[in-house]
């Protein structure tokens, strides 16, 4: 897999959550709504460590620089 196609599968990753929640929000459907809501809530509880890590791999494939996150947004 190139640079090219992993930026593409990291951008199809991070636009996935932002598809549900439209899908919840236009098909009018509660049940949808429901779990859309427990998944976000789950999602919401996953440990800092996990979450700091997938920005780190998500900057690093982008070339940002992950650590500011952790300092504060200083440089």
């Amino acid at each position: 897999m190139g640079y090219g196609q992993t930026i593409e599968v990291v951008l199809a990753i991070l636009t996935l959550p932002i598809i549900v929640l439209a899908y919840g929000v236009w098909s009018d459907d509660p049940a949808a709504m429901t779990k859309i809501n427990l998944f976000f809530e789950h999602f919401k509880a996953l440990p800092s460590w996990f979450t700091n890590l997938w920005i780190l791999v998500c900057a690093s494939i982008f070339g940002i620089k992950g650590t500011q996150i952790f300092r504060g947004g200083k440089k």
